[in-house]
């Protein structure tokens, strides 16, 4: 069985102010930021799942991401029904 679903998110970003190891502060600009990315699927043996899940995100936070934007890909394996 096959399994498609999509993802978009869109949020206010604040202000954060970065420091690394290079000499200098930087400080993000603010303003509206998304992300959208989309999942494709097969579930396979009545319990296991394969997923791919192509994507873009603007620059700014999101849990698990770079601040860069950019195109990500992740991939997974689910179990389910255990």
């Amino acid at each position: 069985m096959f399994f498609v679903n999509a993802f978009a998110d869109l949020w206010n970003r604040p202000s954060l102010i970065l420091q690394d190891h290079a000499p200098g502060i930087r400080k993000t600009s603010t303003g509206n930021v998304y992300s959208f990315s989309g999942v494709l699927g097969i579930k396979r043996f009545g319990t296991v799942s394969v997923y791919v899940q192509p994507g873009y995100k603007t620059d700014g936070f999101v849990q698990g991401e770079t601040l860069a934007n950019g195109f990500f890909l992740q991939t997974g394996l689910g179990v389910s029904d255990l």
